[in-house]
């Protein structure tokens, strides 16, 4: 293992570790969390993150929903609604934030992370609809963000990429 990267060392040493089935959702989580936190490096800066909640939808069966924003400046005038992957079981806010920063900087767009619910406790298609209603108050809302009309469009990587073509 001497030729791996310090930082991938790091992660089959210790968060990475064989397990066998059955896995519980408690352990990913950590799991994945722990491996961001290695992978993620320095943090992009970004002008201001801020953060806010997104009304249950009764029509979907949705319950309020957190969202976090990214402005990599003042004034941007795009936006990214960016759904987290995970595989339907991990992944957060705190655990894509770097994801969120260079994506903001990069594309010079706002970018939304939405906190939906994950499975095994709100399976398939609960994530869906989460995502969907989410998506739809945000472009409900978008003038108020300072996101320009046709200026919010939707993503996302792994389970959150699903989602995002399901929305």
């Amino acid at each position: 293992m001497d030729a791996l990267d310090p930082d991938v060392k790091v992660l089959l040493e210790t968060v990475l570790l064989p397990r066998s089935p059955p896995f519980d959702a408690a352990s990913l989580r950590l799991g994945h969390l722990a491996s961001q936190d290695v992978l993620a490096g320095d943090p992009v800066p970004v002008a201001a993150i801020d953060g806010f909640t997104v009304d249950p939808d009764a029509g979907l069966g949705t319950p309020r929903l957190a969202v976090r924003r990214y402005q990599p400046r003042e004034g941007c005038t795009r936006g990214i609604v960016w759904l987290h992957g995970g595989g339907w079981v991990t992944g957060t806010l705190d655990g894509y934030d770097a994801v969120a920063r260079a994506l903001a900087v990069a594309a010079d767009s706002q970018v939304f992370m939405v906190d939906y619910r994950l499975a095994p406790e709100a399976p398939y298609p609960a994530p869906l609809a989460d995502c969907t209603a989410a998506f739809r108050q945000l472009a409900d809302r978008a003038a108020s963000f300072g996101v320009a009309p046709g200026r919010l469009v939707i993503g996302g990587d792994s389970a959150g990429g699903h989602l995002a073509i399901g929305v």
